[in-house]
């Protein structure tokens, strides 16, 4: 429902998270995970929610691990990995 002009972030990031989730593609559902994130903590600082502030630090940090863990170091791992069906095995195991 309609509150103020910071209720169009949450109508926003909804868009963003379903678009993300609907294209199935992990890397890419991490690396839109921020402006979803964005969107709700602005929202979540306008509406002086402290526990959506804190659930959006927390998701934004997670983000960041799996973008690190698994898109930097991975691709560092994916190097080494010389066989295709290695590198497929490898890949379905990180999704």
């Amino acid at each position: 429902t309609w509150k103020n002009v910071f209720t169009i972030f949450t109508c926003l990031a909804s868009c963003i998270a379903v678009m993300s989730f609907f294209i199935g593609i992990p890397r890419l559902s991490r690396i839109l995970a921020f402006p979803v994130s964005i969107c709700m903590l602005t929202y979540d600082l306008a509406s002086s929610s402290v526990a959506g502030v804190i659930n959006e630090i927390f998701a934004i940090l997670s983000s960041i691990v799996g973008i690190i863990r698994l898109d930097v170091k991975g691709a560092e791992k994916m190097k080494y990995i010389t066989s295709e069906s290695a590198k497929n095995e490898y890949l379905s195991e990180n999704s």
